[in-house]
């Protein structure tokens, strides 16, 4: 059987050591960690702190005193005499781009018709809530996970790792810094590392997607490797000026919006990593193509989403609003977070060796539907005018039967489709193989019965080896199939063997290349098993498979001998009916 190559399948690269990989890990998590920050702040409690004056960061002086656009009615900026139309110089560059926690103080000198005066500004608690926010950090947080998930199960490999960590560096949400990482000491360092990550994103992307292409093709672009580096380069040099820019508050060869220029650079490298991902196609083969295709529209739904930033930094868009390129940029990014995981979970396009669990995904499914029936019937509620929900438990009682009655067909709507995505396939298999069991009692050959238990198993583990061992005097002798590895004769005594009739049941290896030894027990005695060797992709048995394999194994060892006994007995009449005629001769 042929199966589709998968990211790392056909590389033989230095391995990924293992203390890069704990970074890697963490780099992940600590990603969606700030995602759950950016989520915090925008929940409309009062978590930060402003001082009321509106600065625009690029229009400022050489000497880092930057314009006042506005400022807010009984705010603590108005109390301390700051108009709209004053500049103002931070004591230290940091305070312009750092979250204040409600009651914090900033140090700044005011500039106010030609006169300077130094004051130190207090903040009062401000709330912030914006859906776009919170919803940007669901999906960002998904790819951070997936991120961590790959990293965490990628093992050595090199292309899987590299595109876990530009997922993650995607899925970071704007360089400022949140919670502990915005003290005083660690600002700095975590701004600079966050705009920089960012920036490697989209490289990271295009060197994972490059060796993805060579992996599936066998063929890597030669002028990917020769634009690599400089292009790398100059992606890196771009953000460090823009870096530079927004650390001075100062301009540079005429630029004075240096996170602007970051989000240009960001939009360059990814515009690299998309054209990266379109060279070739034609190359791919049939078998990797489904695979390649859904890897590949993730990559460029996270390059949609870099492409569309600089349009929101140099207009008037605000990230806060629902403005066509906030919305492209939602959509994209939940794009991608579920297009990774797709690809990676239904068609392991990354082999993260093991399988999905049906029981895990439907308890995420019924808790997500949940959390969303309580939200919904809450602001059902809001929306009841306040004399009717007076009116008491009738209304209540109503809004929730109501509510209830759809998210029931949601469910199983919702249901239905994710069985179809991801389980399809399992249940189709698993029906055929319960077709066979209650078939095979009705087998009259042995012969047939072993060559039709192999094919099924074979069927059923998408191509694994197989073989039935029946038990003779001299031991157990192979009745069917074959296992490399795995001898014709195997002795009583084999330790697997011992282990298996002690217990009565299916053993982990032991015997060669065999995954599995499912025992056929009849009245306590193990009359044969049935040897089943491991998947061809490397995926391990499901506990489930696990079952069923062993239940089937005990169901066809019964019939296999049930039929033993009727040729013993039509053996029996035809040795009677011999001697019988003897003796009347």
């Amino acid at each position: 059987m042929v199966h589709a190559a998968t990211i790392d399948s056909h590389t033989a690269d230095r391995p990924v050591g293992p203390l890069l990989r704990r970074l890697a890990l963490i780099f992940c998590l600590l990603v969606a960690v700030q995602n759950g920050h950016y989520a915090w702040i925008a929940s409309g409690l009062r978590t930060a702190g402003a001082t009321g004056a509106t600065v625009d960061r690029t229009q400022c002086n050489p000497d880092r005193f930057c314009l006042v656009t506005a400022v807010a009615p009984n705010s603590p900026a108005i109390a301390s005499g700051i108009i709209a139309g004053d500049r103002v110089r931070y004591d230290r560059w940091w305070r312009m781009y750092q979250s204040r926690s409600p009651g914090d103080t900033v140090g700044m000198t005011v500039r106010h018709a030609g006169t300077q005066r130094h004051l130190v500004v207090g903040t009062e608690p401000r709330t912030f809530f914006s859906g776009l926010y919170i919803l940007t950090a669901i999906f960002l947080t998904l790819l951070a996970l997936t991120a961590a998930l790959i990293v965490a199960r990628a093992g050595t490999r090199r292309t899987a790792s590299m595109l876990a960590l530009a997922m993650a560096c995607f899925a970071i949400p704007g360089p400022y810094p949140r919670k502990w990482q915005n003290l005083p000491g660690l600002f700095e360092f975590f701004f600079v590392t966050l705009t920089f990550l960012l920036a490697a994103g989209p490289i990271l992307l295009a060197a994972a997607m490059s060796r993805y292409r060579r992996d599936v093709t066998g063929a890597a672009p030669g002028w990917v490797r020769r634009a690599f580096w400089p292009i790398a380069a100059l992606v890196l040099a771009g953000t460090a000026t823009g870096q530079f820019i927004a650390m001075n508050a100062s301009p540079l060869f005429g630029v004075s919006d240096g996170l602007s220029l970051n989000s240009i650079m960001f939009a360059f490298g990814a515009l690299f990593a998309g054209a990266v991902l379109m060279n070739g196609w034609d190359l791919v083969p049939a078998a990797d193509r489904t695979r390649y295709t859904f890897i590949a529209a993730a990559a460029v739904a996270l390059c949609v989403n870099a492409w569309v930033d600089p349009v929101i930094m140099l207009t008037t868009n605000d990230y806060t609003e629902a403005s066509w390129p906030v919305v492209v940029q939602v959509v994209s990014l939940s794009l991608a977070a579920f297009l990774f995981a797709y690809a990676i979970l239904r068609h392991r396009a990354v082999d993260l060796g093991f399988a999905v669990n049906r029981t895990l995904v439907y308890s995420l499914l019924s808790a997500a539907l949940v959390a969303t029936f309580v939200v919904a019937e809450e602001g059902a509620e809001r929306l009841v005018p306040a004399d009717a929900n007076s009116a008491g438990l009738l209304v209540q009682a109503g809004i929730a039967l109501l509510i209830f009655g759809a998210f029931h067909r949601l469910r199983s709507s919702i249901e239905g489709t994710v069985e179809r995505i991801f389980f399809a396939r399992w249940r189709e298999y698993e029906r055929r193989i319960r077709a066979f069991v209650r078939q095979s009692s009705f087998f009259t050959r042995p012969a047939k019965l072993i060559e039709q238990i192999i094919a099924e198993v074979q069927r059923y583990t998408d191509g694994a080896e197989v073989a039935l061992y029946r038990r003779t005097d001299a031991g157990y002798h192979r009745a069917g199939g074959a296992i490399a590895g795995v001898p014709r004769r195997v002795d009583l005594d084999c330790t697997a063997l011992v282990a298996m009739r002690a217990e009565r049941a299916l053993q982990r290896g032991g015997l060669g290349k065999a995954a599995l030894l499912l025992p056929m027990v009849q009245r306590g005695e193990v009359l044969g098993f049935l040897a089943v060797g491991s998947k061809p992709d490397g995926a391990p048995y499901r506990p489930d498979e696990e079952t069923l394999l062993a239940e089937t194994a005990q169901a066809v060892g019964l019939d296999l001998h049930a039929l033993r006994v009727e040729e013993l007995e039509r053996e029996n009449r035809r040795l009677l009916a011999t001697a019988g005629a003897n003796a009347s001769g």
